[in-house]
């Protein structure tokens, strides 16, 4: 039994010239795959000449994820795909990658641009291969999740450039992420893992017209569109889309308060666990025509690899409605309060783990009005802002 991936690759033949200035565009289709290394599992490639040049991926089963990768490293470039996907085979395509011997024995790790013709609909969502996990989920963005094509030729469009990495499906975009990983690394096409699972027989995944470019980048970027959000994960910056949404940096004091104006507000923080696996993260709670304030208290616990959170006000306590997914160790994660009179939100990873609607009853016993308090974490780049 076999099941395929398939990538047509036409990589700009030829450097191009525009106004006398050589714009570096590479092919990397080559005959019998010269400059390319296969990495991970055991999935067979070969090129297939439909018109064009396919690279066409086999996977089998009980096989890990397999690489198809670049031997040659690109730091700052474009890149250019269509691929077509049989729902509902996951894929990616890997940039600014590594295999090193001291990471996990060779474990592929790095950004892979997701190709997710799911339910979920993450297509351009940004995925952190080996390590970190999922950065950019298109959780907040109905709109790109529209953008691919579920039997159709997708067209991506891919740009890392210095700490910026921004992605389009089908001229959408759809994820635009700030991060202090630049390092160069290779490009890889990725055959996932099917596991022991023999009812994904015949299903695969094909891609046409990948083009790298390396040269004159800034006048070949594309406009950054209003809808798609910027996340930054770059610490001790605001950027200006963040400035421009209100956003400003704080910093805790040494017992782990921080000053919160109005009862509308959203605060967010790099945070991770420390010693004993557990943060509380402790919100004042307006409500309108009762005096001062309620305290809504996150529990947030990573025991024996599961995470767990609550959500308690004071004698109660409510589960999230999602389990948090924490990212490894040692690194840093992401958690945003969303609060206002009606209720509150809690985000960890970008990912929605919960809601809470205020219940007037909570103000019989008023608590401290206008500080946050953290305990239980290490926390660097506190933002917050007014909500409207």
């Amino acid at each position: 039994m076999r099941h395929t991936i398939a990538a047509l690759l036409v990589l700009c033949a030829f450097p191009a010239m525009v106004g006398g200035q050589n714009l570096k565009q590479e092919s990397l289709v080559t005959p019998f795959f010269e400059g390319w290394r296969t990495l991970g599992g055991n999935a067979l490639y070969r090129i297939e000449d439909a018109g064009e040049p396919v690279i066409v991926g086999e996977a089998t089963l009980n096989s890990p994820n397999t690489f198809l990768a670049t031997e040659k490293e690109y730091g700052d470039f474009i890149l250019d795909f269509e691929v077509q996907v049989d729902s509902p085979l996951n894929s990616g395509v890997q940039i600014r990658s590594h295999s090193l011997p001291t990471y996990n024995e060779g474990q592929v790790h790095g950004y892979q641009v997701e190709i997710d013709p799911s339910t979920r609909a993450w297509s351009g969502g940004i995925y952190e291969e080996g390590r970190r996990g999922w950065l950019y989920p298109l959780t907040q963005s109905a709109y790109a999740r529209k953008a691919f094509r579920n039997g159709d030729w997708n067209q991506y469009h891919v740009e890392a450039i210095g700490n910026s990495v921004r992605t389009w499906v089908n001229g959408i975009q759809c994820a635009n992420l700030l991060d202090s990983d630049s390092e160069p690394g290779f490009i890889a096409l990725q055959v996932h893992s099917i596991g022991n699972d023999s009812s994904w027989q015949e299903k695969w995944c094909a891609g046409v017209g990948l083009c790298c470019k390396t040269g004159d980048l800034e006048t070949r970027r594309w406009p950054q569109q209003a809808q798609a959000l910027t996340l930054n994960l770059v610490p001790n910056l605001l950027s200006e889309a963040e400035k421009q949404a209100g956003w400003q940096r704080v910093m805790l004091d040494t017992t782990g308060r921080v000053a919160i104006p109005g009862s509308n507000y959203e605060v967010a923080l790099d945070f991770q666990f420390g010693e004993g696996e557990q943060g509380i993260v402790r919100l004042p709670l307006a409500y309108p025509g009762k005096p001062g304030c309620a305290r809504m208290r996150l529990e947030m616990d990573l025991q024996d690899g599961k995470s767990t959170g609550l959500i308690g006000v004071q004698k109660r306590s409510y589960p999230f409605s999602s389990a948090p997914v924490f990212r490894g160790d040692q690194a840093w994660n992401r958690l945003r309060l969303r609060v206002n009179g009606a209720g509150a939100e809690v985000w960890i990873n970008e990912q929605l783990v919960g809601t809470q609607l205020f219940q007037p009853e909570w103000w019989a016993f008023p608590d401290e009005c206008g500080v946050l308090v953290v305990e239980g974490l290490d926390v660097r780049d506190v933002k917050l802002r007014r909500l409207l």
